[in-house]
Formats: structure tokens, C-alpha cells, sequence
């Protein structure tokens, strides 16, 4: 469980059947990537949080 959710709600099967790689993106890249990151951790909490409400 991540944030309140399944790895199959994660989609870690099909990440890892595409192989998709996780890599670190260049340095250059980071800043601008940041915000999409902290967008998808901010989706993860908020769900993982409501689904345990009531």
C-alpha cells in the first residue's frame, strides 16, 4: 500500500511489463519536472486519505 492504495491501483504490473525505465532525469531537467512530481504525491495523499474516511 502507497498513500492508501494497491499496487495494482498504482499500475506496477503494467509499468514494469512496458519496462519502463526509472532513472534519474539530468540535472538540467529536475526543476522542471519537479512540479508534475509533486502533483502526482499530492494525488496519492489526497486519495489515500479520503478513501479512509467513513
Amino acid at each position: 500500500m502507497v498513500g492508501g492504495l494497491s499496487s495494482e491501483e498504482i499500475a506496477k504490473k503494467t509499468i514494469a511489463a512496458a519496462k519502463v525505465p526509472f532513472e534519474l532525469p539530468p540535472a538540467d531537467e529536475r526543476r522542471e519536472r519537479l512540479s508534475g512530481v509533486l502533483n502526482v504525491l499530492y494525488v496519492i495523499f489526497t486519495e489515500g486519505s479520503t478513501r479512509n474516511v467513513g
